[in-house]
């Protein structure tokens, strides 16, 4: 099996784990409770994420993900066949309701699950926090649709709030804080993950950004400067509009938003980038945010074992090409 997806989300949840549990994760029987549910867990963070997938490139009608075409892209073309009226409402309205199957499917996976754990105080809060950071993901979609579509310019907290609630939340606090909670993390424990997990999350998104323009598109699977052409309110624009000449604004203003943006609009973008300084802030900014990691991580009363393995994740997030 071909699997092109990063699956980081469902790894975090054994992470989590492994993070406080007294019995290292390889060491557990396949029979053991906490096993099965781990797996379960990670299944569910995995099938939500698909299902968030499919209606973001509905709302961004995005043509490509992980190298291949989209789903509801897909479908219009194996459509075309058949002597159906408006295939790309097709595509789109049956990737919606596949988005939303998948949802159906891990929270029932999620209940049958927490049923057969037989800690009911852990069963209540993996359900607490698994909806908590869900709903959240989705207040941070929504806002991201707007801002990309506001014509006026937003401030930086307004960005920092979509990184936090749209990736902070979902890519890096839910699947570590449900496997920390099956582990038997402490609440102050929990409360100090939860706020370096944001912090990972922004820097996730960043990096997410950067990717999105200077990425190779074999490797990330989706096309260069998509975020340009969809007006996507990132960090990266955000600094350059603020640095930018009167010129430079003006030939930002036809290159943002433009649908039909060529390969030379992007290198302009990326020009512009590296000539205002903006990339070497970004990493500045990447520095001070792994640093502070650094000192909450250390109040979390981690064995050193444990502290090297959640510094290796930190590391995977600057460096990774996807």
């Amino acid at each position: 099996m071909i699997v092109s997806g990063k699956l980081h989300r469902g790894c975090l949840v054994f992470l989590g784990f492994d993070l406080f549990a007294d019995k290292a994760l390889d060491a557990l029987d396949e029979d053991d409770d906490r096993l099965k549910l781990l797996k379960n867990l990670s299944m569910v963070v995995e099938l939500t994420h698909s299902a968030f997938l499919l209606h973001d490139d509905v709302m961004d009608q995005d043509q490509i993900r992980r190298g291949l075409p989209t789903f509801h892209h897909f479908v219009k073309d194996e459509l075309q066949e058949l002597a159906l009226a408006d295939r790309p409402k097709v595509g789109e309205s049956v990737a919606i309701c596949l988005g939303d199957l998948l949802i159906f499917w891990s929270n029932s996976l999620l209940s049958e699950s927490l049923l057969m754990f037989d800690n009911h105080h852990s069963s209540q809060k993996l359900s607490q926090i698994y909806y908590q950071n869900m709903a959240n993901t989705c207040w941070g979609q929504m806002d991201d649709v707007y801002l990309a579509k506001s014509g006026n310019e937003i401030r930086d907290e307004q960005v920092f709030h979509v990184y936090s609630f749209k990736t902070g939340h979902y890519s890096i606090a839910n699947p570590l804080l449900l496997g920390a909670i099956v582990a038997g993390a402490s609440d102050k424990q929990l409360s100090l993950l939860a706020e370096i997990s944001q912090k990972l999350g922004v820097i996730f998104q960043i990096i997410d950004d950067q990717l999105n323009l200077f990425g190779d598109s074999k490797i990330t699977g989706k096309p260069v400067g998509s975020d340009i052409r969809e007006n996507k309110k990132t960090i990266l624009r955000n600094w350059l509009h603020k640095s930018a000449s009167s010129q430079d604004k003006q030939d930002m203003n036809k290159l943002f938003g433009n649908e039909f943006l060529d390969e030379q609009g992007v290198e302009t973008v990326k020009q512009l980038l590296q000539k205002y300084g903006v990339i070497e802030e970004i990493g500045q900014l990447i520095d001070k945010l792994k640093d502070e990691v650094q000192i909450s991580l250390s109040k979390l009363g981690l064995f050193s074992q444990q502290e090297a393995l959640f510094l290796d994740f930190v590391k995977f997030l600057t460096v990774r090409k996807k």
